[in-house]
């Protein structure tokens, strides 16, 4: 009754610490996860194989020291192959740093800094000479890995706290310049800084939306935002002049409830994919939903994936994301809380239809961050994974590189 109890091979835990903290946005959710896993405390199964989506653990990268939470939030693939995954780091509770781990492109550790902020929320991006601009509510921290410091910090000001910052910032080389989002009285915005902190133009679309995720699409950004009765959808040229600004109503928006997208993905030959959370009914939880838009807003199709198939029986939870797998195919990622607290994947062709679905996991509980795509053509997931060790809080960032078929890599 509370999903398939032979997908609870692990250890489950009735405190999350801070990951609990971000579970709550999803309050009905996180209760009825909670409640499934207080039912099951303390049972352990030792064969883990037997189970559907069961992973090795030498396929994952953990990172991390005993009794700390570690909880990955974004992910970055630096020039030279190597990458940075940011998150945060909070000692038992007592101390909470953002945290940097440079990880070698086979996977192994070779370096671990510290940004000694209290924020929730982190999004990394990849400058040139060894250095990332990591983005958390105190601003923008532009970050030399070879001298292991903050070169600067761009002071943005005032905007809402975001609890996972991913995708709501890019870096343009072309300019030279970070692209945040940003609210405004003038609705959802676009807001460009430059590398020396000169403020550049700001794009409006004019209709009030949460920061959801934008995205650079060559001649200029998509952008995303969470609204009642739908999506936000806007297109702003490199220029900083807006294309075209959409609101698209989603027929299950109830106009109470703040849909979430975390993510968008843009087509070959121009729509737009988003990852919708949806309320559902069936199972009192929320589910994966995609809609694929054209660029005047018109829906070509929307599906929910509750249900997908394959070895993936039920799909509930919440930090969606779609990212594309290879052409006209693309793969959603969440985390599974009707399976307890593990990763749900379904890869689908550009229709919507099912191509593969499955739920991974490789030891006790996971909490999916955000997906990549690489210059390889294969996929790099990062999140946080609870590990054996003494009290709660022994959680670690993870890496989990996939191939577009969805298999192991490291």
């Amino acid at each position: 009754m509370f999903g398939s109890h032979d997908l609870f091979p692990y250890r489950c835990l009735g405190g999350r610490g801070s990951l609990e903290g971000r579970a709550m946005r999803w309050t009905y959710t996180f209760l009825f996860s909670t409640l499934a896993i207080a039912l099951l405390l303390g049972c352990r199964k030792k064969d883990l194989s037997d189970y559907p989506g069961y992973v090795a653990p030498e396929h994952v990268r953990l990172f991390g020291f005993d009794g700390e939470i570690w909880d990955g939030h974004d992910v970055v693939e630096m020039p030279d192959g190597r990458y940075a995954a940011t998150g945060v780091s909070d000692f038992a509770g007592d101390k909470m740093n953002t945290v940097i781990v440079l990880v070698s492109p086979s996977g192994e550790s070779l370096a671990v800094h510290y940004i000694p902020h209290r924020a929730d929320g982190t999004n990394i991006v990849a400058l040139d000479n060894e250095r990332v601009a990591v983005k958390n509510r105190f601003g923008i921290h532009i970050f030399s890995l070879s001298k292991g410091k903050i070169e600067r910090t761009i002071d943005l000001g005032y905007n809402r706290e975001i609890v996972d910052e991913n995708d709501v910032m890019l870096y343009d080389k072309r300019s030279r310049s970070f692209l945040v989002l940003w609210e405004s009285d003038e609705g959802l915005c676009l807001r460009q800084v430059f590398e020396d902190r000169v403020e550049g133009w700001m794009a409006c679309s004019g209709i009030d939306a949460l920061p959801g995720a934008v995205k650079d699409v060559g001649d200029g950004y998509v952008i995303a935002g969470d609204r009642k009765d739908g999506v936000l959808l806007f297109k702003v040229d490199t220029l900083g002049d807006t294309v075209w600004v959409r609101k698209v109503e989603l027929p299950f928006a109830d106009g109470r409830v703040l849909l979430s997208v975390r993510s968008v993905e843009v087509a070959e030959n121009g729509d737009i994919l988003v990852a919708v959370e949806n309320g559902n009914e069936r199972c009192g939880c929320i589910t994966p939903t995609v809609v694929r838009v054209d660029t005047n807003g018109n829906i070509r199709w929307m599906k929910d994936y509750y249900s997908p198939g394959d070895s993936l029986e039920r799909f509930g939870g919440y930090n969606f994301s779609i990212v594309k797998a290879s052409d006209n195919t693309y793969m959603l990622f969440g985390n599974n809380t009707l399976s307890g607290y593990i990763i749900g994947m379904v890869k689908i062709d550009g229709n919507g239809n099912v191509i593969k679905a499955r739920n991974y996991f490789w030891g006790l509980s996971h909490i999916f961050g955000n997906v990549i795509s690489l210059s390889d053509g294969n996929l790099l997931l990062v999140g946080a994974s609870e590990v054996e060790g003494e009290g709660d809080n022994n959680f670690r960032l993870f890496l989990f590189k996939i191939d577009p078929e969805g298999r192991p890599v490291w």
